[in-house]
């Protein structure tokens, strides 16, 4: 059993074109702690194919025109995806900022409050203690 990172060395390519080629060319099987394994057959059998010339990868995922896969499209739609899942957890934080930013004014207006009254009674108290002490 070999992982995707030995199938990456054993076939030339870079372990993202590994992860392209799981479940079409090959089949990894999942350990227990969850690390893929692929059969060292299968292995093979695609190395001696991608040799020979028998296999492509592209071609696993071209259109039906086998044209090749256009890479910088599948780019361009998962960072428009990340861009825009981005955009909604910014917009998400923004309305808890107004929210928090509204509870903390409210919360100074209630202390300024809380100090006016704690001022008035201890001018009262102070008169009472003078009026005690005369």
């Amino acid at each position: 059993m070999l992982t995707r990172r030995q199938v990456a060395l054993r076939l030339g390519k870079s372990i993202a074109t590994v992860r392209r080629i799981e479940g079409t060319l090959l089949h990894p099987s999942r350990n227990g702690r969850g690390t893929y394994l692929f059969t060292t057959h299968e292995v093979e059998a695609l190395k001696r194919s991608l040799d020979a010339g028998a296999v492509q990868l592209w071609r696993s995922f071209g259109s039906e025109r086998d044209e090749p896969w256009p890479a910088t499209r599948v780019v361009d739609v998962r960072y428009r995806r990340a861009r825009e899942d981005l955009l909604e957890a910014q917009e998400g934080l923004s309305v808890e900022r107004r929210r928090h930013q509204r509870e903390i004014e409210e919360l100074k207006a209630s202390h300024a409050v809380e100090i006016a009254e704690y001022d008035d009674a201890l001018c009262v108290f102070e008169r009472q203690l003078g009026d005690l002490t005369r």
